[in-house]
């Protein structure tokens, strides 16, 4: 998931978006159905994926304005 939402946010092209986006699905429909994990086990990956996430963005805001990523800096 993690990786996904990167992935959206740099592409530029809404199909390459799109593609994107249906990686998680994707990849938890595999994961459930070739039997190597449980639905349970795919549903706490992608909680521990959004909340690192989360903490990752809240963190961000507390950088100084130098570390950010922005390509001018006010």
């Amino acid at each position: 998931m993690v990786i996904a939402f990167a992935g959206v946010q740099l592409v530029r092209h809404r199909w390459a978006k799109v593609l994107w986006a249906m990686y998680p699905p994707t990849i938890f429909f595999v994961i459930v159905v070739t039997g190597n994990h449980f639905w349970f086990d795919a549903a706490m990956g992608a909680l521990v994926a959004t909340t690192a996430t989360a903490a990752a963005f809240q963190l961000a805001r507390l950088r100084p304005t130098a570390w950010a990523w922005a390509t001018e800096y006010e």
